[in-house]
């Protein structure tokens, strides 16, 4: 379990690993592989901007380890995030971010930490219309966390962040990090909210390829 508390904290700390605009690794340039095979340096996020502007979007990013890999794409996914709102003429709004629970209530079932071929299917199948909390009904929570015993799953809010242009256009991103309980294995998935109109909001799965 020490093993897992290490990589999920890693997986918190990520974002500030990387000062500000800078995307560096040990004081060398990150390398990207983007979609034409080709390599790339980026130092900072206007150099990875421009490549997205460009038309490019990243494959792989090759030679890190786990915890450089995962500070990595977190860097990466905030310049999207920066250049989006920026983009978009959005700014930072204030507002009640919701509670681990709501988001497990709400999220629909396919946005559930899953490993295997099969329990995709199971979600696809089975779970169509469904929360993270029915996919996983034993889910309990303590200290902001919540976790599974019988799926060995669990979960932690990373951000829940809003953003708003003069039109009244509104941006949410909801950071949500999965987690095997008693392994190494995690993953923070960042999401955006569509439409929480329905008991299972309608959202989105975003990285540093998605659209600017």
């Amino acid at each position: 379990m020490k093993r897992s508390i290490g990589l999920i904290a890693a997986l918190f700390l990520s974002s500030n690993v990387f000062a500000a605009g800078a995307l560096e690794i040990n004081e060398s340039p990150l390398t990207l592989v983007l979609n034409d095979h080709n390599q790339a340096l980026v130092s900072s996020c206007p150099d990875f901007i421009a490549l997205r502007k460009a038309g490019e979007t990243v494959a792989e990013l090759p030679g890190l380890s786990d915890p450089d890999y995962r500070t990595a794409k977190d860097a990466l996914f905030s310049c999207w995030l920066q250049a989006y709102i920026v983009k978009n003429g959005m700014t930072s709004t204030s507002g009640k971010a919701a509670s681990l629970a709501d988001i497990l209530k709400h999220f629909p079932a396919n946005a559930a930490y899953i490993v295997s071929n099969d329990e995709i299917e199971n979600v696809e199948k089975n779970f169509a219309g469904k929360s993270i909390t029915d996919y996983t009904p034993d889910l309990k929570i303590d200290l902001e966390r919540a976790t599974s015993v019988s799926a060995s799953t669990g979960y932690l809010l990373d951000s829940d962040q809003s953003f708003t242009n003069h039109d009244g256009h509104t941006f949410r991103v909801i950071g949500l990090v999965g987690y095997s309980v008693g392994g190494t294995a995690a993953n923070k998935v960042f999401w955006r909210v569509d439409d929480t109109s329905s008991p299972v909001w309608k959202v989105t799965r975003l990285d540093e390829n998605s659209p600017i």
